[in-house]
């Protein structure tokens, strides 16, 4: 099971996740981590300030390829969390690859997350930025939110969210997605002709 995770800074993504038991199975993978190791590994990673500029500029040149690369990286595991996805673009490439993976969002109160908030950046800023990417034009979805699974409130208690956590498994197992499941290696296939090295089998709007 793949779900990634998406939400405005400060709303609980990563506390939830740090806190989430092992006996439930699932590996989780911080995207920021994901990109340094990516970003390390490029001959060329001296011609960037840091990943993060790498990245976007990965992102603005083939957003199918860094993500298949990505992906590739992390798929690895029968159950693993993404931290996290913010662009509709983004989404839509792991659903080609992926079909049955799942978004979830964490909502909480802008007061709340200006008490969480321990650097100086400004909350407003970063929020803009965010809902920008939220709304990638060349999505065939033409907002990020529009395409949620599931919802956890922020402000919840920990124990709380992991019963909802339990309730969404539940859910996302149900029929209502059997006729989704893709073999490993089908997916695997998927990755490769996302990043140009196999022919295409199918259609970028068939996920929709």
């Amino acid at each position: 099971m793949f779900i990634a995770l998406t939400g405005l800074h400060c709303s609980g993504k990563s506390y939830f996740l740090e806190n989430l038991p092992p006996s439930y199975g699932f590996t989780a993978f911080k995207k920021k981590d994901v990109v340094e190791k990516l970003f390390l590994n490029d001959v060329n990673k001296n011609d960037f300030e840091n990943s993060h500029s790498w990245y976007n500029y990965k992102f603005e040149l083939n957003p199918y390829e860094i993500t298949a690369d990505i992906v590739n990286e992390i798929y690895k595991e029968d159950n693993l969390i993404l931290d996290a996805v913010h662009s509709n673009l983004e989404w839509e490439i792991i659903k080609m690859m992926i079909p049955n993976a799942e978004l979830v969002e964490f909502v909480t109160p802008k007061k709340v997350r200006e008490e969480r908030r321990i650097s100086k950046y400004k909350l407003d800023a970063k929020d803009s930025s965010r809902i920008k990417y939220w709304h990638n034009p060349n999505g065939v979805s033409k907002c990020l939110i529009s395409d949620v699974d599931w919802v956890f409130n922020g402000v919840l208690p920990n124990e709380l969210n992991l019963l909802r956590f339990e309730e969404f498994i539940s859910f996302s197992n149900s029929s209502k997605y059997k006729d989704l499941d893709i073999e490993k290696d089908d997916i695997y296939d998927r990755i490769l002709m996302m990043k140009g090295l196999r022919k295409w089998k199918w259609k970028r709007q068939d996920v929709y």
